[in-house]
């Protein structure tokens, strides 16, 4: 069995911005025969689209084998998706105190500062303005560092440490089946 490695898109809808899409990847895993039958139609149809092989009705165990493993990225996809469009709409109630602190132990989380630049017309430390920039500067920071995840350590993160949550109880997928690069390339 040979493993091979896909992006996938999903479709989530339209915004007033247009089309809304999750981008994934994923790993189908296909036997030495399944891939020379591949290749073998391929090069027969002059074609790599799903439907124009005939693929379901021609090697329908070979098309569920796909369509599994672009049915299992696309899910992925999707809720990784909805969990950041959560954190970007700021819909998770968190200690922000908390995380800072967690994400200073455990990460890379750093704000430094110069105490001159926060003293104010009496001569004080101003610790509002001090916790304003702290705050925006990790603000910033944890898009950064949520965007480096991976999907699922993503999804974690998010779990734990801001009490995310997404209901997907009525989760519906439009995605397509694509023939992975790395087999149309046998084709040559």
């Amino acid at each position: 069995m040979a493993k091979f490695e896909f992006d996938c898109v999903c479709n989530l809808g339209f915004s007033h911005c247009g089309s809304v899409d999750a981008y994934g990847n994923g790993t189908v895993e296909l036997s030495a025969d399944d891939v020379t039958r591949l290749v073998d139609l391929i090069r027969e149809m002059e074609s790599t689209d799903i439907e124009e092989l005939q693929l379901k009705d021609k090697y329908p165990d070979i098309y569920k084998t796909l369509d599994d493993a672009f049915r299992d990225a696309a899910r992925e996809a999707t809720i990784n998706h909805w969990y950041m469009q959560g954190f970007y709409d700021r819909v998770y109630e968190y200690d922000i105190d908390e995380l800072m602190d967690y994400c200073s132990e455990n990460h890379d989380f750093v704000f430094e500062y110069d105490e001159e630049d926060y003293v104010d017309e009496d001569g004080e430390i101003d610790e509002d303005r001090i916790w304003d920039d702290k705050t925006e500067a990790f603000d910033e920071w944890l898009e950064i560092f949520l965007e480096g995840l991976d999907n699922s350590s993503c999804r974690k993160f998010l779990e734990e440490h801001l009490n995310a949550e997404v209901d997907l109880s009525d989760l519906e997928l439009d995605y397509e089946i694509e023939i992975p690069k790395a087999i149309i390339d046998m084709v040559d």
